[in-house]
Parts: C-alpha cells; sequence; structure tokens
C-alpha cells in the first residue's frame, strides 16, 4: 500500500522535476563565482550592500542608500522596486556573500519562471502542454537576456513571478 502512494506521488512530481533540472542548464553559467558581467551587475551589487546595511540597522524599507553619491545617499529605493533585494537578502542571510545571493536571485528567477510556467500551462493543456512551457519559460531568450547580457534583477524575478499569477 505504501510504496503504490510512493510510486503515484514520484510520478505525479516527476514532470515538475524535469522542469527544474531542464531549466536548470539555463542556469548553469550562474554558479561560478565572482561578480556577474553585467550591465547593472556592479550597480546590484552597490545597492544590494547598501541595502543589506540598512537591513541591519532595523531599517525595514530602505529608501536611501547611504553609500551612494559620496556617502550623501542616494533615494534609491523610493523609486526602484526593492522585491529581488529583499530575496537576495534571504540568501545573504543563508551564509551566501553579496554576489552569489544576486546571483541566487537570477536562479531563482529562471526556476521559479518554469515551475509556474509548467502548473500555469498543466491547467490550461494537461502536462505535455506544461512541460514543454515550463522548459519553454526557462529557456525563454527574454528572460536569459535580463539575466546574463542587462542584469536586470527585479525585471528578473518579476518574469519568474509573473506565470504564478496566471494559476
Amino acid at each position: 500500500m505504501q510504496v503504490k502512494a510512493i510510486r503515484s506521488v514520484a510520478l505525479e512530481a516527476a514532470p515538475a522535476v524535469a522542469v527544474l533540472v531542464l531549466a536548470s542548464f539555463a542556469a548553469a553559467p550562474l554558479f561560478h563565482a565572482g561578480i556577474p558581467s553585467t550591465d547593472d551587475g556592479m550597480d546590484h551589487l552597490v545597492k544590494f550592500a547598501g541595502f543589506a546595511q540598512s537591513l541591519s540597522h532595523g531599517v525595514l524599507y530602505p529608501r536611501l542608500v547611504q553609500s551612494l553619491n559620496l556617502g550623501y545617499g542616494s533615494p534609491v529605493f523610493t523609486y526602484y522596486a526593492p522585491l529581488s533585494y529583499y530575496l537576495a537578502q534571504v540568501f545573504h542571510l543563508l551564509g551566501r556573500d553579496f554576489n552569489a545571493s544576486i546571483r541566487w536571485v537570477f536562479v531563482a528567477s529562471i526556476l521559479l519562471g518554469a515551475l509556474g510556467m509548467y502548473y500555469a500551462a498543466c491547467d490550461w493543456g494537461g502536462k505535455p502542454a506544461g512541460l514543454v512551457a515550463g522548459v519553454a519559460q526557462g529557456a525563454l531568450p527574454y528572460l536569459l537576456h535580463n539575466v546574463y547580457l542587462r542584469g536586470a534583477m527585479p525585471e528578473s524575478l518579476a518574469m519568474g513571478i509573473e506565470p504564478w499569477t496566471c494559476l
């Protein structure tokens, strides 16, 4: 009886696991050390360091990054989306350095988007459609352009969350 239950759970989860494994190939270059070589990579590193410093001082919604503009600060998070920096802070609290935390946000963007598209497409067309759509979302050229060339961390995370809104 237990073996049948375990087998049915494994068969149910296998396509979702396959989507995550295949989408992880798109995220594989993010597993190297160092600063991401993107258009905004260094900017996100500096902003995240200031964001983490503000959080460590008890400011739960930092709007000003004090370390920018020669110490006069800049109201970056008054107009810039901070959700991706909160996620990076979670990875930072788990022991990752600033660079790795930013890279893990990009990895999460790719994998969250692929898994969300899998479940959304399963609702529309069944598991085969979900498998194809999930893998396609993980390898979406515009998402990979945002991750590897632009380094647009908030936009990449938004693209990862977007399929979940269709459920």
